[in-house]
């Protein structure tokens, strides 16, 4: 599906009201609006591309694929690609939930681990005007809506933070962000080899081992890494 038409129009309508889309969620999506409009389904990424390429001439909205950091999984998120002021992006938040965002956020991105605790949170946003229930479930809100990720007690930066925000975030922090070295693109938690402190993506390095055999170097330093098959990416994926 090369030519902009019903299909795109009622698949992209459905991330104005859905931004964060899993690839599952994102193909069941183009399956349901193909069964609708009595099409066969093609290339969802073709049906992106159609989609990014025809409205970029008239409006700031983007459909961007990235990927979790945490567990790899490819994600579909509506983003606004002009506003570089993150209260754009969160402007339907409260201003004390505004607060709370940045503050988790540039926590985070000051992080030396790329992750936060979330108790600590609940102790530390002493000043601002919400009690700890109330501070709890507005944390709970930003993970629900993809700004961040918990796991195990910690919050990391969560997909639709990494999307919409990289502009906001690499201009503000532009000499505490780095990039991961197989990407290019920015990160927060990764892997390490263990012999640089270079760190990667756990979607990169499972791409980059996979197309690789015997035992794999570091995509930085070129050191051994250690071995790299499944099995260990999922240990490493379990021990995040």
């Amino acid at each position: 599906m090369t030519t902009y038409g019903d299909v795109h129009r009622r698949f992209l309508q459905s991330f104005v009201y859905h931004p964060v889309n899993t690839e599952a969620e994102a193909l069941e999506a183009y399956r349901l609006t193909c069964e609708e409009q009595g099409q066969e389904m093609g290339s969802l990424n073709q049906l992106v591309d159609t989609i990014n390429a025809t409205i970029r001439k008239y409006t700031t909205l983007e459909i961007k694929t990235i990927f979790c950091e945490l567990t790899g999984q490819k994600y579909y998120i509506a983003t606004n690609t002009a506003d570089l002021k993150w209260t754009k992006n969160t402007s339907r938040y409260s201003k004390n939930e505004q607060l709370i965002f940045r503050k988790v956020l540039d926590d985070i991105v000051r992080s030396e681990t790329g992750n936060i605790s979330s108790i600590t949170c609940l102790n530390v946003y002493s000043n601002v005007n919400m009690s700890k229930s109330e501070m709890s479930a507005t944390i709970a809100k930003f993970v629900r809506d993809g700004w961040f990720a918990e796991k195990k007690g910690r919050l990391y930066m969560g997909v639709r933070a990494a999307a919409e925000l990289e502009p906001f975030i690499t201009q503000v922090y532009q000499d505490m962000t780095s990039s991961c070295p197989l990407c290019k693109k920015l990160i927060f938690w990764g892997h390490r080899c263990g012999s640089c402190p270079e760190v990667s993506h756990l979607h990169c390095l499972r791409k980059f081992f996979a197309s690789t055999s015997g035992d794999a170097a570091c995509p930085a330093c070129r050191a051994r890494w250690h071995n790299w098959d499944e099995d260990y990416l999922s240990d490493m994926e379990e021990s995040s």
